[in-house]
């Protein structure tokens, strides 16, 4: 059946690359046919919880910035007694992107007003420190 064939294809067409890595979790690391170094392409994992045991086995080529909440609700999905999943999940777009562009100074779009709802609270180990703030007194600090 084709649902069989699912998460089988696009693998031996890339060679293995330096794997100095730990699988933990939130790292993203391309798919090898077992007992095949050079058998990656075009499958990854994205490891929900930490994974010693395949630490340096595979190439990790990235990690999750945002969606672990998406990957966690993937991995509960049922399946049945040879492991196949019983409702497809389907990656139905991606989107490369550039590196965001830089955010502005913290507060830099703030009104000297806004700023003076601020406190800053200093958690020391001999307890807690609050300051409040004042922007029109010193704008530039």
């Amino acid at each position: 059946s084709k649902r069989a064939l699912y998460g089988t294809g696009g693998l031996n067409a890339v060679k293995a690359e330096a794997r100095a890595a730990k699988m933990t979790r939130g790292s993203v690391a391309a798919v090898l046919v077992p007992g095949k170094p050079d058998s990656a392409g075009a499958q990854f994992f994205i490891f929900v919880v930490d994974q010693p045991a395949l630490d340096n086995k595979y190439t990790a080529f990235g990690r999750l910035s945002d969606g672990l909440e998406v990957v966690q609700k993937i991995s509960e999905t049922p399946v049945d007694a040879a492991g196949l999943a019983t409702e497809r999940v389907e990656i139905r777009h991606v989107t490369i992107r550039d590196t965001p562009p830089p955010m502005p100074e913290p507060f830099s779009t703030q009104s000297p007003q806004d700023l003076a709802s601020y406190r800053a609270v200093l958690d020391t180990s001999a307890g807690p420190i609050t300051v409040e703030l004042f922007p029109d007194k010193a704008p530039g600090h």
